[in-house]
């Protein structure tokens, strides 16, 4: 948490009006805010006010965190969240992506995608697995794989989900941020 509320606080000081370059943003340092960051980033990806985390910590999820109707296609479409990388002391492996995606057929017979969501880098070898899957025709959705490199992407362009997400955080400001910034 703090190291990645403090990055926020440094992204939205910045002067709306200069300049946009690229920033680096690290991702969240628990599991719980990193699947909260998941649901606002695809609630507002889908256009979906009603796209909500599906159900809670402890209970059957059959592979999706995340559930919403997409405003552009009217599918459901479902994300699983995982927290991956050196912050949680582990990777995504290509086997969990395989075993997310069994638990989905579990899942609304509606569902038309599944995202892997994680904080792990992007990974051509986990990419194959999702191109490997949907080739497959194994699963009535298809798969695919978002890198924290790919979520850093899209969040560049949605400050918003940002601003909202400081209003859970304290206002103190922090004079050792981590900011970094890529020209």
């Amino acid at each position: 948490g703090e190291i990645w509320r403090n990055e926020i606080r440094e992204y939205l000081k910045r002067d709306s009006n200069s300049t946009k370059m690229r920033t680096r943003i690290h991702p969240p340092s628990n599991w719980q805010d990193f699947e909260e960051l998941c649901l606002r980033l695809w609630r507002d990806m889908w256009g979906d006010p009603n796209a909500q985390k599906n159900g809670r910590s402890g209970q059957n999820q059959n592979g999706v965190d995340v559930v919403g109707r997409s405003a552009y296609d009217g599918l459901l479409h479902g994300v699983q969240c995982k927290g991956k990388n050196t912050n949680y002391g582990s990777e995504l492996k290509e086997q969990e992506i395989t075993d997310e995606a069994d638990n989905a057929d579990d899942f609304d017979k509606q569902l038309a995608t599944l995202t892997m969501a994680t904080t792990s880098p992007r990974d051509e070898k986990l990419q194959q697995v999702c191109r490997d899957l949907n080739k497959s025709g194994k699963h009535r959705f298809t798969v695919s794989v978002w890198s924290w490199d790919d979520i850093e992407d899209e969040l560049q362009y949605r400050s918003d989900i940002l601003k909202h997400l400081k209003m859970d955080f304290d206002d103190e400001e922090s004079e050792n941020s981590s900011i970094k910034v890529n020209i």
